[in-house]
This record gives C-alpha cells, structure tokens and sequence, in this order.
C-alpha cells in the first residue's frame, strides 16, 4: 500500500469518525432534553402526592 493510498484511507475513516461523533452529539442533545423533560415531570407528580394543600381526597 503506497504512502498516498494510507493516507487516503485514514482522511476517509477520519471522516466516518467525524459524522459519527456529529450524530452522536445531536442525540446527547435530544437525550439530554427528555431526561429535563421527565425530570420536570416526576417533580410535579411528586408535588400532587405530597399534597400539602389537601386538593385530593384520600380515594383520588
């Protein structure tokens, strides 16, 4: 394998690691945002259980 064609084959895989590391990033950021999103959602069930304020009857 000539010096050229090595280097050719490293840019390419060079390349697929760089897309690879595109998507991946884009799906930290999508995870990122459903795990605020359920975190936001648990907190407001925790505050409905808690019930301080007496809204809910013991059968709700």
């Amino acid at each position: 394998m000539s010096s050229w064609s090595l280097i050719a084959w490293d840019l390419h895989h060079l390349q697929e690691l760089e897309d690879f590391n595109s998507r991946m990033t884009a799906l930290r950021k999508e995870i990122a945002g459903w795990i605020r999103y359920y975190s936001q959602l648990d907190d407001v069930v925790c505050e409905l259980q808690e019930d301080e304020n007496g809204y809910f009857s013991e059968n709700e």
